[in-house]
């Protein structure tokens, strides 16, 4: 409308008329708008001249309406009392049909006359807005369907005519996705970044969130493990670095949704010249080949440790090993190709694979410390370390070995015969912490450092030797006084070459401190009041400020206001820990201060 607002169309028609000056021509009205609120028949000037091939001419006080083509009067138009312009053409009423196959410039007129104006016969009213609503806003095959039962004739449905605002506001829904047709023909055309997380619990090496980037091309994933969301840039940066360098081409495109903690890529894909396309808010389905990875990698990874009875904190190896199986798996999206052989072009070794949680025992004989040590112990495997061709194997001690030099029992998963406490009595006679106390020299036993503990990356904590052991060393008085003080100590032996202080006797005195948690500092004035060693204190440093004509009383000047002080309290304690003084200062609060005004 001419004020800006808007107001409801009842229904949309045409029609035609015969020119009142020159009969032998027809005039049309295409895309008649009824609108009930309107009191006049408005028509609009540039629509009718572009659908007739007219022009218009206006004078002070009639119009006119000119054929471009013979410049002839068409419609003569007189000006009203409200400033409008005045037609009043004869319309096309029955005897316009008897004409029909008489002139091919009129056959438009078998199309029925939705509305003109009040004169206009072939009005139809919206039957099917009606029912629309009285069945309560349902959908066309239902209201079709209920009154067709009824024998109800209803007509064509008319899209714009009988658009329903309410079932708009009442019906939202998602709409259907179509499928992506874009075709990518090289690596880091584009990728798809995602994180997963927060976890429930944080993973063996602490982590909580993992980045995923996949490869549109050959959908090759990458996962980084993340401690916080804010790593992403710089798990981002070095996947960048690692995937051009390896593939010789750059980056071209990368898709993520509306996260925080892809915000700082932004400037930095812009800088670079690279595309960062974002999906719409709350429309993860945008970006689902990177979710439905997500999807893949956690229910493999949970699968794994499910079987191998792993508690749920080395979530974090069995997702990398998801990872590393997924990307040698064929999949129907790429042909039933592997991501590796698109990627690498080469077929995956599949012989390499081992069961994940099952028992392995690793070449560990570069780690023993003499000779007659086991050369290797039954660990726990891990996965595949991304940067050696080896396996990890995880040791009862904690300690991850990565080796190429593994034996494999995979019909047996370790874990709760290695890492779940049990009696003294099932530790077997073959394991590393029995092998050191057959080997122990006189020197060992007399010195009182070597029940200090050993390092853990190398042996386990031994446990005390046995009187029968010990029975073969009794021929020295020494050497049994000392192992009698083992017995009774019951402490591991530290068999490590490397010098200590506690292998030395350096030993510094320990010094206790005496600050107990009753001498806190007080946070407010009444507090300090209340103890008489802070009165004390406070009432020096007021003493000290009057003997030393700290301030000079005077007149407040009109305007200003005066700074105020605060009372700062410390304890202050002697080297070994003890209360020296309890000091009290009263401070002026200088960051109330203007220069030149309180100070120059």
């Amino acid at each position: 409308m001419a004020n800006g607002q808007g107001t409801s169309i009842t229904s949309i028609g045409s029609n035609m008329f015969r020119s009142p000056v020159c009969p032998s021509t027809f005039l049309s009205l295409k895309d008649l708008l009824l609108v009930p609120t309107l009191s006049k028949n408005l028509m609009s000037v540039s629509k009718f001249a572009k659908d007739n091939n007219v022009y218009f001419v206006f004078n002070p006080h009639s119009c006119f309406v000119k054929s471009q083509d013979l410049n002839e009067t068409l419609l003569e138009g007189k000006l009203g009392e409200d400033g409008l312009y005045r037609f009043h053409p004869s319309l096309m009423k029955n005897e316009i049909n008897k004409d029909v196959h008489k002139k091919n410039s009129i056959s438009v007129l078998t199309e029925p006359c939705t509305f003109l104006s009040a004169t206009c016969t072939n009005t139809v009213p919206s039957v099917y807005r009606q029912w629309h609503l009285r069945l309560g806003h349902q959908n066309n095959d239902a209201i079709t369907k209920a009154l067709k039962i009824c024998n109800i004739h209803i007509p064509t449905v008319n899209k714009i005519s009988d658009f329903c605002d309410s079932c708009c506001i009442a019906k939202s829904h998602r709409l259907p996705s179509q499928p992506s047709s874009s075709v990518y023909s090289k690596p880091l055309e584009l990728v798809f970044l995602d994180v997963w997380g927060p976890a429930s619990l944080e993973s063996s090496w602490g982590y909580m969130y993992f980045l995923t980037c996949v490869d549109a091309c050959t959908r090759y994933m990458w996962i980084y493990l993340l401690h916080r969301k804010s790593d992403v840039f710089s798990h981002f940066l070095n996947f960048k670095t690692l995937a051009e360098k390896q593939f010789q081409t750059l980056l071209k495109s990368v898709q993520t949704d509306g996260g925080g903690e892809f915000r700082p890529l932004t400037s930095f894909l812009q800088q670079h010249g690279i595309i960062h396309r974002l999906t719409c808010p709350h429309t993860h389905h945008q970006n689902g080949i990177v979710e439905r990875r997500h999807i893949h990698v956690v229910e493999l990874g949970l699968a794994m440790l499910h079987h191998a009875s792993l508690p749920l904190k080395f979530w974090d190896h069995g997702f990398l090993t998801a990872t590393y199986l997924i990307n040698r798996l064929p999949s129907s999206s790429i042909g039933h190709q592997s991501p590796y052989h698109l990627i690498h072009h080469k077929e995956p070794d599949y012989q390499f694979l081992k069961i994940f949680g099952c028992s392995c025992f690793p070449l560990l004989r570069p780690y023993n410390q003499h000779k007659i040590q086991p050369r290797s112990e039954e660990c726990l495997f891990l996965g595949y370390s991304p940067t050696h061709k080896g396996y990890k194997c995880l040791s009862k001690s904690g300690r991850i070995y990565i080796s190429k030099d593994v034996v494999f029992n995979e019909s047996r998963f370790p874990y709760q015969d290695l890492f779940v406490s049990k009696s003294v009595s099932s530790t077997p006679a073959t394991s590393v912490s029995n092998i050191p106390s057959l080997i122990h020299s006189p020197s060992q036993f007399n010195s009182p450092e070597s029940s200090t503990h050993s390092d853990p990356d190398f042996l386990h904590s031994q446990p005390a030797p046995a009187d029968s052991q010990l029975s073969s060393f009794n021929s020295s008085p020494n050497i049994s006084a000392a192992s009698g003080s083992i017995s009774e100590t019951a402490r591991p032996l530290n068999l490590h070459p490397m010098t200590t202080r506690s292998k030395n006797g350096i030993v510094q005195p320990r010094l206790n401190p005496t600050l107990l948690l009753s001498h806190v500092v007080p946070k407010t004035v009444k507090t300090a009041l209340a103890d008489p060693h802070w009165l004390a204190a406070m009432q020096t440093e007021i003493t000290a400020l009057h003997n030393n004509h700290t301030w000079t009383l005077t007149t407040l000047p009109p305007g200003r206001k005066p700074i105020g002080c605060k009372w700062v309290f410390r304890v202050k304690e002697n080297p070994d820990g003890s209360i020296n003084k309890y000091k009290a200062r009263l401070v002026a609060k200088g960051f109330h201060q203007q220069p030149g005004l309180d100070f120059f």
